[in-house]
């Protein structure tokens, strides 16, 4: 959405008695040339005194812009050029720090009151957050309710993939948390359709807005997490959860006590729930640090999720086959993550989590690496090498989804989620957009070796992680410890009469 309502198209200084259509010959005269752009300078201008001469001037008259019949922006309509353009660039600012901060609270939020609750909330504001956006009077306000956007966004999107890992059976977990992140591709594709025939920013986010709102009723159909009811004890709730799911395929009768007895919680001696066990202890944020084989895995997932999010918006920044209409170039971006997506899938499919997260980042780091070498062979090149290198990024990003809410214990797995979004976020903010910088200043080659290099690490951390394919979800940490212990049974580092302290 930034893409369009922060466009900042060519611009100049209106002159006096400006017709807007005015000759080469007299814009030389009125306007300074640029040698470095080769342009016309857009933030200065001539004045002229019969006593004194001509002089150069910041525009005083507000700014003509270059753009298409009807199109506008942020930056047209507030004047976010030459001194204000630092505005401009903090509306996506905004957005990211809105992610760090929604996952902080996010992960808490959902792992102590439920995913249900935490989804719904999330996605209504942010559809109207961006309603707000539509009507705001200044660019204060704006900036606001981009922060708003982003904390309900990310709460939003890390809050049912867990919904889907914990409510699909094993063999289709992979498949239902993925399609649900990548249905993100598709709106990046749709959104283009949108700027293009309302060209208008404020209509634009208002229609934005509509859709997104109409989507709302569609929650109701969402069920709160069976597995999270359970492990919180909320025996009652689960009874009606599951006959509701069951109502809705078609499923007449359903023992639940004989269910919750599998599950160890109920009393196998008379099937009825035991209502004087007490609740399941909650987790926070510091059991990641605190619990060894939690610390382990936290600090290892850490990195390929740094790598990824870096790599992803790294190539965005540093690509030059993305240069031209920016309606292709949003088209593109989305369709080039379809393959990426595909590539998951039957990762996922065949080898599971670990197993696919190895290659996908290892030929990520390659072709990152080469990205500048292969651009100094022919362009052609140059542009294979970096489609390759966003399609791998891609797909690690659709895996490490998947993964990580395999290997974190229930009542944790979504603060592990929040903890990692606020790391590789926060970081992100700062190192990608410096990636540009840093080749200008530094050498070219320096920000794809460096984006190349963190995902050739990712992947041989992950080379020293358990493989969880087709496995139940952890939900205790003793779960925790028997995917441990059947990994070190496997490797021969333990046997199975030693197991692993948590």
């Amino acid at each position: 959405m930034s893409v369009f309502i922060c466009y900042t198209p060519p611009h100049r200084c209106i002159l006096p008695k400006d017709n807007e259509t005015s000759s080469n010959k007299s814009l030389s005269a009125a306007i300074p040339w640029n040698n470095q752009t080769l342009e016309y300078d857009q933030c200065h201008r001539y004045t002229f005194n019969s006593s004194s001469g001509s002089k150069v001037i910041e525009c005083d008259n507000g700014w003509y812009y270059d753009v298409e019949p009807g199109v506008s922006s942020i930056a047209t309509e507030f004047s976010l050029v030459c001194s204000r353009e630092y505005l401009n660039q903090v509306v996506p600012t905004m957005l990211l720090i809105g992610f760090a901060v929604g996952s902080i609270a996010g992960g808490v939020l959902a792992d102590r009151f439920g995913r249900w609750p935490i989804y719904v909330a999330g996605n209504s504001i942010r559809a109207l957050s961006v309603l707000l956006i539509a009507i705001s009077p200044n660019i204060e306000l704006i900036l606001v309710l981009m922060f708003i956007q982003g904390a309900a966004g990310v709460l939003r999107v890390f809050v049912s993939v867990t919904i889907c890992a914990e409510m699909f059976d094993p063999k289709f977990r992979g498949y239902a948390s993925i399609s649900q992140i990548s249905s993100a591709c598709l709106g990046y594709m749709l959104l283009p359709l949108y700027a293009y025939y309302i060209p208008n920013w404020r209509w634009m986010s208002g229609a934005l807005a509509v859709t997104s709102l109409l989507t709302v009723p569609l929650n109701w159909f969402v069920t709160e997490s069976v597995p999270w009811l359970m492990s919180v004890q909320k025996h009652d709730v689960v009874k009606k959860t599951i006959h509701r799911i069951a109502k809705c395929n078609g499923v007449k009768t359903v023992d639940v006590t004989e269910f919750l007895q599998q599950e160890a919680f109920s009393t196998p001696d008379d099937g009825d729930f035991d209502k004087n066990r007490p609740l399941v202890a909650h987790m926070s944020y510091l059991d990641l640090i605190r619990r060894k084989v939690l610390r382990q895995r936290f600090l290892a997932v850490s990195w390929p999720w740094i790598a990824i999010v870096c790599g992803y918006y790294g190539i965005s920044l540093n690509t030059s086959d993305f240069v031209g209409d920016r309606y292709i170039n949003c088209f593109l971006i989305g369709l080039a993550e379809i393959p990426g997506t595909i590539s998951s899938f039957i990762l996922l499919r065949f080898f599971g989590g670990r197993r696919s997260l190895i290659p996908l980042l290892s030929f990520a780091g390659l072709f990152l690496i080469l990205i500048p070498f292969a651009s100094q062979v022919t362009a052609g090149l140059g542009i294979a090498a970096a489609i390759t290198a966003k399609l791998t990024i891609t797909g690690s990003s659709r895996v490490i989804y998947v993964y990580t809410s395999e290997i974190f214990p229930t009542l944790l797995r979504n603060q592990a989620f929040a903890a990692f979004q606020l790391i590789c976020r926060t970081i992100t903010a700062f190192l990608a957009p410096a990636m540009p910088y840093l080749g200008d200043k530094v050498h070219p080659v320096f920000p794809f070796a460096m984006m190349g290099s963190l995902a050739l690490l990712a992947a041989f951390l992950i080379y020293f992680m358990p493989e969880v394919k087709g496995k139940p979800l952890p939900d205790t940490m003793d779960d925790i410890k028997e995917q441990e212990n059947f990994r070190h049974k496997l490797c021969g580092c333990y046997s199975s009469q030693s197991p692993v302290a948590a």
